[in-house]
């Protein structure tokens, strides 16, 4: 269990990979979770403040990107949802998110939950 309550935002295309998301970290962490797709994450980020964003990594790097980019900005815990062995975009030595591959376990789901916040406070206090 993780320490502090965490609104997350779920931006996942396969809609079964985002409920099983939703349903295992409001159980094991009792986060409040929103789910929508990656095309929806702008509106949704926009209209409800978020500490961690799941976000489905896409085959185009530039893409991958512009999204860790721009969540990076508004100081929000990165999680790339990859069927890759990388986020497209980035090497294994970057380290400014977390990665959980799919499939996933509850473990890995909840490690990668809980590096992002890491990583979050860790860039909250160098900024």
């Amino acid at each position: 269990m993780m320490t502090e309550t965490l609104r997350i935002l779920v931006a996942e295309k396969q809609a079964l990979i985002a409920l099983e998301i939703e349903v295992l970290l409001t159980e094991l962490t009792g986060s409040s979770v929103t789910v929508c797709s990656r095309k929806d994450m702008q509106r949704e980020l926009e209209s409800a403040p978020f500490d961690v964003v799941l976000v489905d990594a896409v085959s185009l790097p530039d893409n991958n990107r512009a999204t860790w980019s721009m969540l990076n900005i508004m100081g929000l815990g990165v999680v790339f949802l990859t069927s890759f062995d990388e986020v497209p975009g980035f090497t294994a030595g970057q380290q400014g998110f977390a990665m959980l591959s799919k499939p996933f376990d509850e473990a890995s789901l909840l490690a990668a939950v809980k590096a992002a916040v890491a990583k979050r406070h860790a860039a909250g206090q160098r900024g």
